[in-house]
């Protein structure tokens, strides 16, 4: 294997194609899938620390092994086993990090590295040396991108080097339509457009290469068949300058012939152009961005191609002033001069600017004479970059439309930036050319606070607590905090408070942050963001406006939509390269307080009512039957009210305790603000089963504020409903939340009335399981006499109607009972008996904790052993299904097991992870860990 300079390699990665290692041009073993996915990311991220998550979300996705480190760490030692074999020295190594693995290797042994530096290289030159080297990078491109490997989460990257590829295609070719050989190219591209038939570049190529040819009526036929096909599949005409390209050879256009390059620079007379704009007043924060920008000075110089950086971010959020102030304190970096241009690309007032326009008005600013500025647009790049060649200047490109928009207007040599601001990501811009991607964020409250502060003046002190509380109602937004400051200032006789109240209604917000200006309008910015988007984005936009909480996913938004997930999955991802909602973790995406106020009016607007009440109805019926789904998962439902999914609707996974757990838990605030949007609009009776469906979930994580909430929320609409079922079923999951939150007087209040509730219904299995609840209080009140009497007869009503759940339940707290009375045999009969009981129903959170006690009583009985193995395998089942209040009391036994032995150091250990889960929990039994550690240490006596 050889370098372009002609040396030998003796090692070669190779991701442009098959994941290859080639040792002197032979392909090494490189073993199974795993070993192979793993190597295609270390040399992705070649030189960069690579987290351990990253590496396990890559390789497993959503379900990495309970043995994910180490697989991977047998991954590492066999790459790094393979890699000394054949790469002695230190050339090629894998470095191990605190947070991850690190490939360092030499960017030259890299078949990615290698085309895209010939990439860059090949900017700028003439068009035969950038043909050439063009061709070079392509040739290194063997097959599907990362072939052998499942893509995975890396189907992005794929997505992105064919995009680079065919970018390069698309360069090679100007260049040889630059160099006349349009005759040999109608060959090429004819075959390129059969198999990507909307490249629209390659329509203009072929089209000038059938121009150029003698084939004029051929190129308008080409053009016209290319317009039918985007009618008839996507509904949409050509672009701009395709059409333009189709006017000029309607009419024969001269300047469309093919003439050999000139080399001239039209005669410039060289200056320093300053046109940067003033720094915007009232700027104020933003450190680590400014520190993120200065670090894209350091070492420019020694880089072959100019330094690109994009800042992205939503629409008001303050691109363009972190990027004019920051230009600002940086242009004396840039001796030579300082480029502005405003590309227009989201402004309501004036269509987006043409790249051939601003470079006619950089040409001139650079000393083109106006007569001399080329008509072409390709010559005016080139002489664009000509005369940039060698020169230090800075050129900022705010509000960009996309990538295309921003292509002809970057430099080719070293030693100029580029700044660029847009709403869009310009993911084009990090794939062709390298730019670094800074994305911008609302304000943190500190900073957001010190621009009202500054506008409040002498207020400010007596003032702050409603300061504070304007700045949170604007959610950090720059454009709506200059807003609030400009009429602080603006009316000095108007208290903070009277603004807060204002802007406090929901429904107001957003008027009360108009202005006449759209540009300077909350609404007016965010207007515009929206009518850019695609029919489908926008109705998912829409739709975000109905949704109770913050968080959206494909799954939820699908069910909404009537559309599948991986469509609106996209559509999402489109939203968010818009900056209109922001993915946060894979298929989870949030929306700011005010975007999602503006999706809300626009639901309003653009939606009839009977739309919107389909949509909601939809999301409900998505959530009630996920919820039911994922709750069996968890343990039985213990109930019979069922929800299976509606046609159509795509659920997510919860097939397992972790699925269902985890979907739970990044639904939680979805769930508690949809039982209020409920309750709001009337629906009584799904008000009240959404709690109960939570049940499981609630128990399990010991989340006892939700769950307490939830179901005293749900009570009233109950008695509206005069449904005494629903009454007795949320008393009966109020009464167990009470309880665990060490609220007993409420939680036998509670036990009492659902079992008298239940007994005028009439239903045993009701009655039972109410009467089941009143034993279970009295029994943590240590009122063991009347809890027996209470649970023997739940247990007798458990086994007349076949209520297998509650007489587990009911089997283990007798046991449980007698042990506090002194009849330890009984206990142990009665416990084993719950224990099988439970393993039968498959209830096993029950299970955990029957083991659990059944642990008590053997250490009590001096049988250590027994015990040891008891509270491990409650502490492996607790584990599996990840209920944390089980795991406690499980380590909390193995704690008094191996005090019993005689190890203090093992029972301090598991008394202290037990102890960090009680507290976490906030339970009553932490006092008990607490007395036995500082028993232990000789601080008190044990408990």
């Amino acid at each position: 294997m050889r370098s372009s300079a002609g040396e030998a390699r003796d090692l070669e990665f190779r991701l442009l194609g098959q994941v290859e290692v080639l040792a002197n041009g032979v392909p090494v073993p490189l073993g199974g899938a795993g070993v192979r996915r793993l190597l295609a990311l270390l040399v992705l991220e070649a030189n960069q620390v690579v987290g351990r998550a990253r590496i396990a979300d890559v390789l497993w996705e959503d379900e990495p092994p309970s043995t994910a480190r180490t697989i991977i760490q047998g991954y590492v030692s066999k790459l790094r086993k393979l890699l000394s074999a054949h790469a002695p020295g230190d050339r090629v190594e894998i470095i191990t990090r605190s947070s991850g693995y690190q490939l360092r290797v030499d960017h030259d042994l890299v078949d990615l590295r290698r085309a895209t530096a010939l990439i860059d290289r090949a900017r700028g030159l003439p068009p035969a040396g950038r043909a050439e080297l063009l061709a070079e990078a392509l040739r290194l491109w063997r097959g599907p991108v990362l072939g052998g490997v499942k893509a995975g989460r890396l189907e992005h990257v794929v997505y992105e080097l064919e995009e680079l590829r065919l970018v390069a295609l698309e360069d090679r070719i100007a260049a040889d339509l630059e160099l006349g050989r349009h005759a040999d190219l109608v060959v090429e591209l004819s075959g390129l457009l059969a198999r990507h038939p909307f490249r629209e570049r390659m329509v203009s190529q072929l089209v000038l290469a059938l121009y150029r040819s003698g084939r004029r009526a051929t190129a308008l036929s080409t053009f016209q068949d290319f317009t039918a096909r985007l009618a008839d599949e996507l509904g949409i005409d050509p672009g701009p300058q395709l059409r333009a390209l189709h006017e000029r050879v309607v009419r024969d256009d001269p300047s469309l012939h093919w003439a050999p390059a000139v080399t001239e620079q039209g005669g410039a007379v060289p200056r320093r152009p300053a046109q940067l704009p003033p720094s915007p007043a009232g700027f104020t924060g933003r450190e680590r961005e400014i520190a993120a920008l200065d670090a894209l000075l350091v070492g420019r110089d020694e880089r072959p191609s100019p330094v690109i950086a994009t800042v992205v971010g939503a629409a008001g959020v303050g691109k363009s002033a972190l990027a004019v102030t920051w230009s600002r304190l940086v242009a004396p970096e840039f001796p030579d001069g300082q480029l502005f241009a405003g590309l227009h690309g989201f402004d309501p007032e004036h269509p987006a600017a043409e790249p051939t326009q601003v470079l006619r008005r950089f040409l001139i600013a650079l000393g083109v004479a106006p007569e001399a500025v080329p008509i072409e647009e390709d010559e005016r790049v080139a002489l664009y970059r000509s005369l940039l060649a060698g020169r230090r200047m800075l050129v900022l490109l705010d509000d960009a439309r996309d990538s295309e928009q921003v292509r002809p207007l970057l430099p080719g040599d070293s030693g100029s930036l580029v700044l660029v601001t847009s709403r869009r990501r310009l993911g084009g811009l990090a794939v062709s050319v390298g730019a670094s991607v800074l994305t911008l964020d609302t304000l943190p409250e500190s900073e957001a606070v010190r621009i009202i502060e500054a506008a409040a003046g002498e207020r400010a002190a007596r003032e702050a607590v409603s300061l504070r509380v304007l700045a949170q109602l604007c959610g950090g937004l720059p454009l709506a905090l200059r807003i609030v400051a400009a009429r602080l200032a603006v009316h000095p006789d108007r208290s903070a408070a009277d603004l807060v109240a204002e802007l406090s209604d929901e429904r107001d917000r957003l008027a009360a942050l108009d202005t006449d200006d759209d540009e300077i309008s909350v609404r007016g910015v965010f207007d515009v963001s929206y009518r850019h988007l695609s029919e489908q984005a926008a109705m998912l936009f829409r739709l975000t406006g109905l949704v109770p909480g913050r968080e959206v996913t494909p799954s939820s938004m699908a069910a909404m939509a009537g559309i599948e997930p991986s469509a609106a999955r996209r559509g999402l991802r489109s939203l968010a390269a818009a900056h209109l909602i922001a993915e946060q973790r894979p298929d989870r995406f949030v929306m700011h307080d005010l975007l999602r106020l503006h999706g809300r009016e626009k639901a309003r607007t653009d939606m009839t009512e009977r739309e919107r009440a389909s949509a909601r109805h939809q999301l409900v019926l998505f959530y009630l039957a996920t919820a039911d789904l994922a709750r069996r998962s968890i343990r039985p439902a213990g109930d019979e009210l069922s929800f299976p999914a509606q046609p159509g609707h795509r659920l997510p996974e919860v097939d397992t305790p972790a699925k269902a757990l985890e979907w739970f838990d990044a639904e939680l605030g979805n769930l508690i603000e949809l039982q209020r949007g409920l309750l709001e609009d009337g629906h009584d009776t799904e008000a009240w089963v959404l709690p109960r469906l939570m049940l499981n979930f609630l128990s399990a994580r010991c989340l006892v504020d939700e769950w307490i909430t939830m179901h005293r929320r749900a009570l009233p609409a109950t008695d509206r409903l005069a449904d005494q079922h629903a009454e007795v079923t949320t008393r009966i999951g109020l009464t167990v939340a009470l309880a665990r939150a060490n609220r007993h007087a409420e939680a036998l209040e509670q036990a009492m009335a659902a079992r008298t509730a239940a007994k005028a219904l009439g239903s045993a299995r009701d009655i039972g399981t109410t009467t089941a609840n009143v034993g279970m209080v009295l029994m943590e009140l240590a009122r063991y006499p009347d809890a027996l009497s209470y649970v023997d007869e739940a247990l007798r009503l458990a086994e007349e109607c076949g209520d297998t759940l509650n007489q587990a339940s009911c089997t283990l707290n007798l046991g449980f009972i007698k042990k506090a009375l002194g009849d330890i045999d009984s206990a142990v009969d009665l416990l084993r008996e719950g224990i099988e009981l439970s393993r039968r129903t498959g209830d096993r959170e029950t299970l955990a904790l029957g083991l659990v006690w059944l642990g008590d009583a053997r250490i009590e009985l001096g049988d250590g052993d027994a015990a040891q193995r008891l509270f491990g395998e409650a502490l492996e089942i607790a584990e599996h299904i990840g209920v944390p209040i089980e795991q406690a009391r499980a380590r909390r036994g193995l704690g008094d097991v191996a005090l019993a032995n005689g190890d203090p150091v093992t029972a301090t250990a598991e008394w202290s992870r037990a102890l960090e889960l009680f507290e976490r929990l906030g339970l009553a039994e932490v006092e008990t860990v607490r007395g036995r550690l500082a028993a232990l240490s000789g601080q008190g006596k044990p408990a």
